[in-house]
């Protein structure tokens, strides 16, 4: 008897950013708007979360360049646009911003914060991923991340693996740049600076099945 034939499961492919799985490969164009270490290289998808915002599910992903460096990335597919965060280390945060005009950042009473960068000097890893000032646009916003990707399960209920942080943003003077502090449970503190670009940027999207 002759057994039928296994039906073969249709080759996966990526056309916008969203769509993006684990171990994906993102190719980026050689363009001046990018970063050192996004610009012109490949990088692949090692991780994928989820921030949610009164209910509003992002996803946060975490991608990896052949160095070890990592960058998380979010895309708006209203705008288009893929925001790529780059975490600063706690000694890289004095370098660059006057300590007392960063505790105000924090100061909830304040209705305007405005935060200058000194830019003389950054090295060249840091190049083009901080603004000359920045001024507040949200201060203690609550959320809750999920160190999976949840958007296709929806949000059973708060405590289900979620954590919740507060968090506050700043916006550069460039509509590019930004600043995204977040504050955990611990109190561990966590501070990105952010480069928003067009999609466009992207030359391929590899499939890794």
């Amino acid at each position: 008897m002759f057994g039928r034939k296994k039906k073969q499961r249709e080759a996966r492919t990526v056309t916008v950013f969203s769509d993006l799985q684990l171990n994906d490969l993102i190719v980026f164009k050689p363009r001046d708007v990018l970063p050192n270490g996004i610009s012109d290289e490949t990088l692949t998808v090692e991780k994928i979360g989820t921030y949610d915002f009164d209910q509003d599910l992002s996803a946060d992903f975490t991608l990896r360049h052949a160095s070890g460096h990592r960058f998380s990335a979010a895309y708006d597919s209203d705008e288009n646009t893929i925001t790529f965060g780059r975490k600063l280390k706690r000694s890289e945060v004095p370098d660059i911003f006057d300590e007392d005009d960063f505790a105000d950042v924090f100061d909830g009473g304040l209705s305007q914060v405005n935060l200058q960068a000194s830019v003389e000097n950054l090295p060249e890893d840091l190049q083009l991923w901080i603004d000359k000032s920045y001024q507040r646009t949200v201060a203690d916003g609550i959320g809750y991340y999920y160190e999976s990707d949840r958007r296709e399960l929806g949000i059973s209920t708060y405590e289900d693996g979620s954590q919740q942080f507060t968090y506050f943003e700043l916006e550069g003077g460039n509509d590019r740049n930004s600043l995204s502090i977040e504050i955990w449970s611990d109190g561990e503190t966590d501070v990105y600076c952010e480069v928003t670009v067009k999609a466009n940027v992207v030359d391929t999207y590899l499939c890794h099945d």
